[in-house]
């Protein structure tokens, strides 16, 4: 039996927002708002730190289950904003927003990335069950880029489960389950 964890390293900035206008790749209105007007208004509301790791890595999250009356970090399926289109008013993203999603604006950092991970394996470590190996598939962004280290995942999962064999790759994309669903978290960056 597996047991899948998914550690993003994206925190939610700025309020929740309501894709109400998209077409294929491109998030044109939030709220009813051009998209990009939207996102640069978040930017401007931001401390130093927020705004600059946004725009460094403008990322949206978007709510995996809008019924869910409070959303935690790993209710979100991370998308990379490829590009803010100011003169058009949108927001391009890989696979697309559909009209109605719930969305928040996350910014990616080390901090969180390490405790997103630590969280995770809290939760893993509530099985009984040892475990026999780790498969872990890993962003190409969850490098010494990211967490400051080469072999940061690799070594907290060893810490945690013991020194079980482990095999992985890096991709650019995460795989794993969000809120019981498998997914294909597209974060390339």
């Amino acid at each position: 039996v597996a047991s899948p964890i998914v550690a993003h390293a994206g925190r939610p900035v700025g309020p929740a927002l309501v894709v109400t206008a998209s077409d294929q790749n491109a998030v044109r209105q939030l709220n009813g708002r051009p998209a990009a007007q939207v996102f640069d208004e978040l930017l401007a509301s931001l401390d130093s730190r927020d705004r600059t790791l946004l725009v460094d890595r403008p990322v949206v999250g978007i709510v995996v289950d809008g019924h869910r009356p409070h959303l935690g970090r790993g209710d979100y399926l991370l998308r990379p904003t490829t590009t803010i289109d100011r003169s058009g008013g949108s927001l391009l993203l890989p696979g697309g927003v559909p009209r109605g999603s719930t969305v928040r604006f996350q910014v990616i950092e080390g901090e969180t990335a390490r405790e997103d991970l630590a969280m995770a394996l809290d939760l893993a470590s509530l099985d009984e069950r040892p475990p026999v190996g780790v498969l872990a598939a890993s962003s190409v962004g969850r490098g010494p880029q990211l967490l400051g280290e080469t072999g940061h995942d690799a070594a907290r999962l060893h810490e945690r489960l013991g020194q079980v064999p482990l095999a992985g790759f890096v991709a650019a994309a995460e795989i794993g389950a969000i809120r019981g669903e498998p997914r294909l978290a597209g974060m390339g960056l």
